[in-house]
């Protein structure tokens, strides 16, 4: 859905346009989107990107890849406190919206992955993800005590829509300046403090 979204953005730009004009639609993007972070114009970059890229090699309809530079980013990234994590959840209005947030700082898992979850992911204590359409295989995550309980309730009853609802509500009441994303930094950040080796780290959050 994030992904129409950005894409529909593009429209206005790319209208009535030729794949071969790529190149140029990107410089009137960034032109026209010269006030706004990074990262946010970016998105549409990527995606203009990714639609010449197939065009070159899948489709063959063009003879090269347009050239598309995406803007130079500053890395954001935000490692929290366990005593943060338990903030964010318990300023949460709705309990599974806590749930979730506590089981993505314990396992790492993306939250689309999360709200995909049920029961039967739960293997004792472990979460198996089933990672084949992008890694080639499953992913098993041992499940920390503090979220057991949590894993085993799959799935808890709350959309997408909601859960961002309560998280940005959470972040305001306790000044926590982070994004849902840096929840995966976090464990990360976890693991490595209690010496876990960096190689394990990097299969447990299913980086290649």
């Amino acid at each position: 859905r994030q992904t129409r979204n950005h894409a529909r953005r593009l429209l206005p730009f790319i209208h009535g346009r030729k794949l071969t004009e790529a190149g140029a639609v990107w410089g009137e993007i960034k032109g026209a989107l010269a006030g706004y972070a990074p990262p946010t114009v970016n998105h549409l970059g990527r995606i203009l990107r990714q639609v010449t890229r197939l065009a070159w090699k899948r489709w063959g309809w063009l003879d090269r890849p347009a050239d598309i530079r995406l803007l130079p980013e500053t890395p954001r990234e935000r490692f929290l406190s366990t005593d943060e994590v338990q903030r964010l959840a318990d300023a949460c209005e709705r309990p599974a919206a806590a749930a979730y947030l506590l089981l993505a700082a314990y396992t790492g898992i993306r939250r689309g992955h999360l709200l995909r979850l049920t029961r039967h992911d739960v293997q004792g204590h472990s979460i198996v993800v089933d990672r084949t359409s992008k890694t080639g295989g499953r992913q098993v995550l041992p499940l920390h005590p503090r979220v057991q309980a949590i894993a085993e309730a799959l799935p808890l009853g709350i959309g997408n829509r909601q859960l961002e609802e309560d998280w940005r509500q959470a972040r305001q009441a306790t000044g926590i300046d982070c994004r849902w994303h840096d929840l995966r930094h976090t464990c990360a950040s976890w693991l490595v403090q209690v010496c876990v080796p960096i190689l394990t780290v990097r299969d447990r959050l299913g980086h290649s």
